[in-house]
């Protein structure tokens, strides 16, 4: 499952029980434009700065979001290191 769509379905399933979960308003809440913030769960965009990624964690209570972005920064450096080598 790719970062957004973790991301996507998290908020999703929140929302669910909780109407405070909507793409506007977490993205208000987090300090970026909801339309980032749906961009960012389609795949149209890299996934967020670290800072962003961690107040998406702390809004969604899942450490996993922020678990994705870090594993994704190492597959990224291993395949940048695997063509400098």
């Amino acid at each position: 499952m790719t970062y957004g769509k973790h991301l996507r379905t998290t908020r999703e399933a929140l929302r669910k029980t909780d109407r405070s979960f909507s793409l506007r308003q977490v993205a208000m809440r987090v300090g970026i434009e909801p339309a980032y913030l749906s961009k960012i769960e389609r795949g149209e965009v890299a996934p967020p700065s670290e800072a962003t990624t961690r107040k998406l964690a702390a809004e969604l209570g899942d450490a996993a979001v922020r678990r994705a972005r870090i594993e994704k920064h190492l597959v990224l450096a291993a395949i940048g290191g695997a063509r400098h080598a």
